[in-house]
């Protein structure tokens, strides 16, 4: 794995397949391997049923993405991510919380557009796919 993603890649390469900023990423980085965290594949999918999408091409959509799920490890991590934003007065949502902490677990860059929040979790590497 070469990237984690958050649920802003997801939405932006559903919406926009072949001309956002997603697609672009893709084209220019076609052999790396894009990991899903548990977290915001749920956030998809909830968005996904809220839109009344078809819930097998959501599936066949999120198939091409191998799974992280959460370990003791994650836990672990994202209790002092939690702690120590909690102890700074910096706040960050909790689903972002949990997606930094798969992150940090697996050493991976997160790809996001949410980069002004996740940079204030200082252990996280935060790529911003759209910058380019």
């Amino acid at each position: 794995m070469d990237y984690l993603l958050d649920t802003n890649f997801l939405i932006g390469l559903w919406r926009q397949p072949q001309a956002g900023p997603e697609a672009r990423f893709l084209e220019a980085n076609g052999d790396c391997v894009l990991a899903l965290p548990w977290i915001a594949k749920g956030e998809f999918l909830a968005g996904a049923v809220i839109a009344g999408h078809s819930a097998a091409r959501v599936q066949q959509f999120l198939a091409t993405y191998p799974l992280t799920l959460p370990t003791d490890a994650t836990l672990a991590i994202y209790a002092r991510l939690y702690a120590a934003l909690h102890k700074s007065r910096s706040a960050v949502g909790i689903n972002d919380l949990w997606i930094a902490a798969s992150a940090i677990e697996h050493r991976l860059p997160l790809l996001t557009r949410n980069v002004r929040e996740l940079s204030r979790v200082a252990e996280l590497k935060v790529v911003d796919y759209a910058a380019n």
